[in-house]
């Protein structure tokens, strides 16, 4: 049984303490480095006070909850789970313990600014359509600080995710520095990065299926924003990019993404977005944009990684049914005029990557 969330007052840490949260976090561990603790000094900042904190951590085989506790005592204890569950898993799992309106999904080796969780919770208690958020995520090079402080270089690596009708996510703004301009502004995009976005609760479980699964298990990771983000645009919703706070990520410990078996679901699950969202007449009409993403971004890295495709290969054979299976259902909920707010989401990327400024970067791990 997932442990109750437990309240921090960031501004003394310790627990527990009174108060009405808006946020919890969730803490997702798995094998973590000391880019980890870097990420648990920067909750220790924030102004946002207080908020909830569930832990769960993914059968590390490295002693990561009792090197955590060590160091930050106040902690809670950990829900650990028996293997490797995935990203999707592992939040779904802290999602359905949550009891605030407000949801922060982080990855272990991301910094916060001290501003991050206020401005999010702020602007999303402004406008109840809001239903996932992000600041700007920055990059950190690899002799860079890993535990402790923003620290520099101060690079954009997302601006916001856009997944437009060649079924290929970029991340806007990418290599960018984060000057004032645009990307410094609030701004409704198509998604954001998954590294840190913050979830209104309400809302993703209107567009879930079922409404406790608001990432979807099958996944396992990778792709899992856009999958969200696509219903969300579905159900009326909005995704917004707050650029005037950031959040630093390392990407050096996110997902074993190296490993086949998982960069097996990077490449099914983009599949496996067009099988849950499109029908069958629209995927035979923009099979032309299909094919050109397929040519131009996604055959690379099939050849540069033959062991993982064959294993997505094997993953989309296995879930192909489940995929149309979930497209009916999501259809019978929310209506089949969904599929125009779907048409103006790719068109809003398509918009989107011609004002970023620079060539799109390719939201691709590998």
């Amino acid at each position: 049984m997932i442990p109750k969330p437990v309240p921090l007052n960031m501004k003394r840490p310790v627990m527990p303490t009174s108060g009405e949260s808006r946020c919890t976090v969730g803490l997702l561990t798995w094998n973590a480095g000391n880019e980890t603790l870097g990420m648990l000094q920067s909750l220790l900042t924030q102004t946002e006070e207080p908020f909830d904190l569930i832990w769960i951590d993914n059968a590390s085989g490295n002693g990561t909850p009792q090197r955590l506790r060590q160091a930050f005592p106040d902690l809670p204890e950990p829900f650990i789970n028996k293997k490797n569950m995935g990203f999707c898993h592992g939040h779904n799992q802290a999602m359905r313990a949550c009891r605030t309106p407000y949801y922060l999904a982080l990855n272990q080796d991301v910094l916060l600014a001290p501003d991050y969780i206020e401005k999010l919770c702020d602007w999303m208690d402004e406008n109840e359509d809001l239903a996932m958020t992000s600041g700007l995520i920055m990059s950190v090079a690899r002799d860079g600080p890993h535990a402790g402080g923003m620290g520099t270089p101060a690079e954009i690596a997302s601006a916001g995710l856009v997944f437009p009708r060649v079924r290929f996510p970029f991340d806007l703004g990418h290599g960018q520095t984060a000057a004032d301009g645009i990307f410094r502004q609030r701004r409704l995009i198509p998604g954001v990065n998954g590294a840190a976005m913050m979830l209104r609760l309400s809302g993703c479980r209107q567009v879930s299926v079922p409404r406790d699964e608001i990432l979807a298990d099958s996944f396992f990771a990778y792709h899992e924003e856009v999958d969200l983000a696509m219903r969300l645009a579905r159900g009326g919703f909005l995704c917004g990019m707050e650029g005037s706070t950031q959040a630093l990520h390392s990407g050096f410990s996110s997902g074993g993404i190296h490993q086949p078996d998982i960069m097996a679901h990077y490449l099914s699950n983009h599949w496996l977005l067009t099988l849950r969202h499109d029908s069958w007449g629209c995927i035979l009409r923009e099979l032309p944009w299909i094919l050109l993403g397929e040519i131009r971004f996604w055959i690379p890295s099939y050849l540069k990684h033959p062991l993982a495709f064959f294993g997505a290969l094997r993953q989309l054979y296995d879930r192909f049914s489940g995929a149309r299976k979930f497209y009916h259902m999501l259809e019978n909920r929310l209506g089949i005029t969904t599929r125009a707010r779907l048409n103006s989401m790719r068109n809003q990327a398509r918009k989107c990557l011609r004002k970023s400024g620079t060539t799109p970067h390719r939201h691709d791990p590998a």
